[in-house]
């Protein structure tokens, strides 16, 4: 008999959030959005004699020793990943626009940061998101986003899946399918890559996998960091 998965648990934020029912809810991802983290993780690589080659989704299968073709570890990435959390994290360069541009949509509407990142590292992206002028309400969280991003939905008084945006990276990916306004939204742009595409419907993936539907339900997620 296959055992049951057990779920993991939503973290803790979400318990104590407000969500205005009366506003449309934007939730925001920092690394690669708001924050310039792969520039910043290449560094902290680079002091360690170690390089980054962009080929692969998967982070730590990215991560080199010079001249090797076999990627590090993915353990060993794991560590050098909660590793620049503790030390480096708040050194990471603030995405060009992206407080100006958050700080329009927030004019009409909630917004909300949700990050994957080390627990031990929430007080560090706090103190980063501050400093850079996002001063917006924080989920530090670890694994698939879609639980996540479906239970502030639900929070919401009046639940509509066309009121909940996700912005999940600085990449520009090709049109989404119908009923998306895009699965990567470019926050440094301003607007939409798609000015077209009708406001307001949820976007289905943190990772930029295209939509599959606007039900929360059926959301695809991996996980990725950020």
């Amino acid at each position: 008999m296959t055992p049951t998965p057990t779920a993991t648990p939503l973290p803790p934020e979400i318990s104590r959030l407000a969500v205005d029912p009366a506003a449309p809810l934007v939730i925001v991802d920092v690394d690669e959005v708001l924050a310039m983290f792969v520039r910043g993780f290449e560094r902290f690589l680079g002091r360690r004699g170690l390089e980054m080659r962009l080929d692969r989704f998967a982070l730590f299968q990215n991560i080199f020793r010079p001249g090797e073709a076999e990627h590090l570890d993915l353990a060993a990435g794991r560590v050098l990943f909660d590793a620049f959390f503790e030390t480096d994290v708040e050194a990471i360069e603030v995405a060009p626009g992206a407080s100006e541009a958050l700080a329009a949509l927030a004019a009409k509407a909630g917004v909300v940061v949700l990050t994957n990142a080390p627990g031990h590292s929430r007080d560090a992206r706090a103190s980063w998101l501050e400093k850079h002028r996002f001063p917006y309400p924080l989920i530090v969280n670890s694994g698939a986003k879609g639980p996540v991003v479906a239970a502030l939905a639900r929070a919401r008084a009046r639940p509509s899946p066309s009121s909940t945006i996700c912005c999940p990276t600085l990449t520009r990916w090709p049109r989404p399918p119908r009923g998306c306004i895009a699965s990567r939204w470019s926050l440094t742009s301003g607007s939409g890559p798609w000015p077209s595409a009708r406001p307001g419907v949820i976007l289905a993936s943190t990772t930029g996998r295209a939509c599959t539907g606007r039900s929360p339900r059926r959301w695809r997620s991996e996980g990725a960091s950020g």
